[in-house]
């Protein structure tokens, strides 16, 4: 099972944190999606998706056992907005147990072992966000600073992994 907390917006703070966000969890082996409404079994802004529930083409749970690669997709209840999280299953231990999806290296945002143009074309999605944006995705703001915008410092310390391979 993982866990995945839902970014909340500096303004949504005062409302119900994550009502109606919904957590989309895809994988390259599993034909079906998994989801998971936030607060559903937990404290929002979290959601807890149970991976037993990961079939593969051939209809069988999928045996997941640390690494894989997996898309999940944060449909934000209230706008129309999907924020994107590229992260690997945890190791499992054959235990039930409730862990974070684990984030790559921070550049190469689709976890393919290289810092490209695709990368580079989510980064780009993101550029001068702000935190109170609807589709702020914390996962590109690289440099943590007051202002929490994805900015021009931002963009160098990306730029300056551009072109990398073989990175883990």
């Amino acid at each position: 099972m993982i866990s995945m907390k839902v970014y909340l917006r500096p303004s949504d703070v005062e409302g119900i944190p994550g009502l109606g966000d919904l957590i989309l969890v895809e994988t390259q082996f599993s034909a079906y999606p998994v989801s998971a409404f936030v607060g559903a079994g937990t404290a929002a802004p979290e959601g807890v998706v149970d991976l037993n529930n990961l079939y593969g083409i051939d209809r069988t749970t999928l045996r997941i056992a640390g690494g894989e690669k997996s898309l999940l997709r944060i449909y934000r209840g209230g706008t129309l907005s999907t924020l994107l999280h590229y992260r690997r299953f945890p190791a499992s231990d054959g235990n039930v147990t409730v862990a974070e999806p684990v984030k790559g290296f921070f550049a190469d945002v689709n976890l393919d072992g290289r810092v490209d143009e695709e990368d580079f074309a989510e980064f780009r999605k993101q550029y001068r966000s702000l935190p109170d944006d609807v589709a702020y995705n914390p996962d590109f703001n690289f440099l943590a600073d007051p202002a929490g915008k994805v900015d021009a410092q931002d963009f160098a310390r990306f730029a300056k992994e551009y072109g990398r391979t073989g990175v883990q």
